[in-house]
Order: C-alpha cells, then sequence, then structure tokens
C-alpha cells in the first residue's frame, strides 16, 4: 500500500519526520518494518494517494465489511483463519514482555493473536484481524497488494455469496441510493446486482466429435446470455451504461465478409461508437482507440471474475 504524506524535515538532525496519526486506521493492516520513499508526483499534490483512497473505502465500512467475513459461509470460503493468525507474531510484540507462543485470544472470530503472558492483558485489540484476514486473502487471489470495492464484490459474486454483502458496500458499488423510508420503490443494491450477474451454462467438451473428423465443418459459438451480458456493461469508450451494443470483433483474421464472429469475441460500445467504428473501419478506429482485442480480452476478464460462466 501507498500514502502520499507531508514530512517534515528535520536538516539539522539529518532526519525525515512522517506523521502516522491522520492515516494510522489506514495503515494497521500492512508490515511498517520497511518502508521506501519516493518524491510525489504532481497528480499526488493534493496528499491522497489512489491507496489512500483505497484505505479509506474499506475504513468506511469496517464494521459491514467485518460482519460479512464473520458469516460462517463467507469465513468457510475464506479459509483457514484459526490458523492464519497462530502463523502471525503477538499484537503486542513492539512492547516486549512476550513469553512462550501464540495464542487465540478473544471470542472467535473476533480474537487476535497473542502470546500466553499478553494473554492474559485484558486491553482491546487495536487491529481488525478478521478484516485484515479476509482483505489479504482476497487480494491474494488476485496476485495483488491493493484492494477495491470491486474485487471484494467480484469475489463474492464467484464464490456465490454476493447476497450475504452489505448493502451499504454494494450500493458503492453499483453507485445507486439505498431505499429510503421517502423513497421505497428503489430495489436493494444486493437485487440489482443479482440482476446484472447471470451464470452461463457453459459446457466443455474434451473431445468433440469433430475432432476426429478429416475436414470438420466449423461452428460458430452462439450465446444470447453472454451478448446481454455485454449490453450490461459500460461502453469501453464513453462510459455510457445506455444504450450499449455488443460488438462483435472484426478484422484480425476472424471473421469473413457477411460472417460474425464467435459471441464470445465481444465487447461493450455505445450506439454512436458502434456506428463510428464500423464507417471508419476497424483499422482507422484502432489507431484512435488501441486494439479490438485488448477490449475482447477486458471483457472475458470481467466475464470470468463475476462468475458468469458457470
Amino acid at each position: 500500500m501507498k500514502l502520499v504524506v507531508n514530512a517534515i524535515i528535520q536538516r539539522e538532525l539529518k532526519a525525515l519526520i512522517i506523521p502516522l496519526q491522520d492515516y494510522w486506521s489506514h495503515i494497521n493492516l500492512i508490515d511498517l518494518s520497511r518502508v521506501c520513499l519516493s518524491p510525489a508526483l504532481d497528480h499526488q499534490s493534493d496528499g491522497v494517494s489512489f491507496a489512500q483512497q483505497t484505505a479509506r473505502w474499506w475504513h468506511k465500512y469496517q464494521k459491514e465489511l467485518t460482519d460479512f467475513f464473520a458469516n460462517p459461509q463467507v469465513l468457510h470460503l475464506l479459509g483457514d483463519f484459526r490458523k492464519w493468525l497462530l502463523r502471525q507474531s503477538c499484537e503486542f510484540e513492539q512492547e516486549g514482555g512476550c513469553v512462550g507462543g501464540i495464542v487465540i485470544h478473544g471470542n472467535y472470530p473476533y480474537c487476535s493473536p497473542r502470546c500466553w503472558h499478553h494473554d492474559l492483558d485484558d486491553r482491546l485489540s487495536h487491529v481488525n484481524w478478521l478484516l485484515r484476514f479476509g482483505l489479504q486473502t482476497i487480494a491474494s487471489h488476485r496476485h495483488s497488494k491493493q484492494i477495491d470495492i470491486d474485487h471484494v464484490v467480484s469475489w463474492a459474486v464467484i464464490n456465490h455469496v454476493a447476497d450475504l454483502l452489505p448493502e451499504m458496500l454494494v450500493a458503492e458499488f453499483n453507485q445507486v441510493p439505498l431505499p429510503s423510508i421517502h423513497n421505497q420503490m428503489v430495489p436493494m443494491p444486493t437485487d440489482i446486482l443479482a440482476r446484472h450477474v447471470k451464470p452461463i451454462n457453459l459446457t466443455v467438451e474434451p473431445e468433440p466429435p469433430a475432432m476426429f473428423m478429416v475436414k470438420p465443418k466449423a461452428q460458430r459459438f452462439q450465446s444470447e446470455k453472454y451478448l446481454q451480458f455485454v449490453r450490461s456493461l459500460p461502453c469501453v469508450i464513453t462510459g455510457k451504461s445506455e444504450g450499449v451494443e455488443a460488438h462483435h470483433l472484426i478484422g484480425h483474421g476472424v471473421s469473413a465478409m457477411g460472417t460474425k464472429t464467435h459471441d464470445l469475441f465481444t465487447f461493450p460500445l455505445s450506439h454512436d461508437e458502434h456506428m463510428n467504428l464500423h464507417q471508419i473501419g476497424w483499422q482507422a478506429w484502432e489507431k484512435q482507440h488501441s486494439s479490438q482485442i485488448e477490449y475482447v480480452f477486458r471483457t472475458l476478464m470481467k466475464a470470468c471474475e463475476l462468475g458468469v460462466f458457470n
């Protein structure tokens, strides 16, 4: 995780003082034994980096996320929390006086790792260990050290526990308001998410009969459900969510005159941008907006991450 902070330079002491009181709640999930310093870039001059903003979102939903991770079904999917805790150091290790091995202190799963000596200490834990475990586990599945709301939602969808997500968090993910006394007609955010994510029953035949034919007839993969999913995504160029169409990849040796490529090789485009691509030609369009193959790949990645394919 990266933080952009305003450091105080003490030239006579040849020291750099970094006040962390405003950031401590955001950095208690990471190990500060090693720190890398570098000048802030121009776009970071306001003192707020992308990673810091990422830290703020989970801090905002700390209670809701902790309750989500504490759900027995979710906790089972995350892995062995007890085993993970026992591999940690005593949470009061920096104070010294640690004696014996690590034990689990407190009521499971709202607990913490402590040595035998500090297990007798009545102080509350200063770290949300369950939250740390959940976020680190989801981040490790993505081979990343940073995590955002869409990463948590994607993990929940893939593991079929999206209905257990906190409504407030899903509302921010969908960018929709929560139902209120004055506006009861607004659907619940998790219901909106469930409507957008509909699994596709994709059957894989490892040895299709066509493999044993001398000249098999090429078949075109078609899936209206997958095209519906692509149309539910925002346009890759304009970001608009209304009037989105599924554009089939053209050129690159995958399409011929009057034919369409497989429905899997599609990505979302607004109507105007879709028409523009066909009017100016795919080569001219790619000079302006990058390769179609890149957008097809991103769309397939999104489908896999959201659990579109069963």
